[in-house]
């Protein structure tokens, strides 16, 4: 900050002591979890909506009310979901958890069990939703997983900096 009051220019190794490598950010991001506070969920839905912005190339508004957070896990599943309250807990609030539903939808598909919500994640119009489904048969813990490995795949070029 005293640097840009003081108008000097940064030289790469400012930032190469405080900027992760590549496999630094991939790891980070891979296990990142947001609990649900309104703050989080700003966060969550921009990191999303920059996915989906640079996988389709179009440009989804941020701050649009039409589109929302889908908890495919949902936050207090029922007991058809089949899964151990430690798992619950552990994946529940996992950025490979979340994806872009529009909001007429997500209410509808709330807390169903993930072989009823595929016919809706299907039919959204956000690409990265409708590969959940075009992917993943089952949503498991290890499918989170994977899916957020593959999320973090695609952030580290979105927010590389070439040092």
């Amino acid at each position: 900050a005293c640097s840009i009051v003081e108008q000097k220019a940064f030289d790469k190794k400012s930032f190469q002591d405080i900027y992760p490598s590549d496999d630094a950010f991939k790891t980070n991001f891979a296990h990142k979890e947001f609990l649900n506070t309104s703050r989080n969920k700003k966060i969550v839905k921009y990191i999303l909506i920059k996915l989906e912005n640079k996988a389709t190339g179009q440009d989804f508004d941020l701050f649009s009310d039409v589109n929302s957070i889908e908890h495919i896990l949902p936050e207090n599943p029922d007991e058809n979901w089949g899964w151990k309250a430690s798992e619950i807990e552990k994946f529940r609030y996992r950025l490979g958890n979340l994806c872009l539903l529009e909001r007429g939808i997500n209410h509808k598909i709330e807390n169903i069990v993930y072989s009823e919500k595929l016919q809706a994640l299907k039919r959204s119009k956000f690409l990265l939703t409708k590969e959940i489904a075009g992917n993943y048969s089952e949503w498991t813990p290890d499918t989170i997983s994977a899916r957020q490995s593959g999320l973090a795949k695609k952030a580290v070029n979105i927010w590389r900096i070439d040092l």
